[in-house]
């Protein structure tokens, strides 16, 4: 009769309905491979599991996670999309993955160099907001924040991979949140 070649990309759908977890690409999916892979910071968060005060309060209806690293702004950071916050027994799957480019050459590379070579190691920090809203998004409110340190990662020679971090406001910990930041080709180059 015939035959026919079909391609089924599901994969991000998967990791949000099972949690899975994807391998590094280099790249977001959906975007092409166009750029090098040490011309970009990749970001996956892949869970939150909230704890304590914040699971009973009737104020707290959902949650959602933003990343701040480099020139990025408000208008610009990353953002998750909001989810409920659940029970606690079980951690909130966001599958959220994306890029920041860091072509040879941009502005953006002289930040993330300047932010290398800095005296002030937060200036090299990734960072993790944890934000909740009530019903309709109104009230919303920092729960607090996680930190990938891209120096540390330099001098590791490591990406940090499916790492746990805690999240914390003012010292106490609010919950976990499962992160990945593939960037050491890049922090390497720039810094090369």
């Amino acid at each position: 009769i015939g035959s026919m070649t079909v391609s089924v990309l599901a994969f991000e759908a998967l990791t949000r309905v099972k949690g899975l977890r994807a391998p590094p690409t280099g790249r977001a999916p959906g975007t092409s491979s166009v750029g090098r892979d040490d011309e970009a910071i990749v970001v996956h968060v892949s869970t939150l599991l909230l704890e304590g005060a914040h699971l009973q309060d009737p104020g707290v209806e959902n949650v959602s996670v933003e990343v701040e690293m480099l020139d990025l702004d408000d208008a610009t950071a990353l953002k998750t999309e909001t989810l409920p916050k659940g029970d606690g027994k079980r951690p909130l799957t966001f599958g959220f993955r994306s890029e920041v480019r860091v072509e040879a050459g941009s502005a953006r590379e002289k930040v993330l160099r300047g932010v290398l070579k800095s005296t002030n190691g937060d200036d090299a920090d990734v960072v993790f907001f944890v934000y909740a809203s009530g019903r309709g998004g109104k009230g919303r409110k920092e729960l607090g924040e996680a930190v990938v340190s891209l120096r540390r990662m330099l001098d590791a020679k490591r990406d940090e991979r499916d790492v746990t971090l805690s999240v914390a406001s003012a010292g106490q910990r609010v919950g976990t949140l499962s992160v990945s930041v593939f960037a050491l080709a890049t922090l390497a180059r720039v810094m090369g």
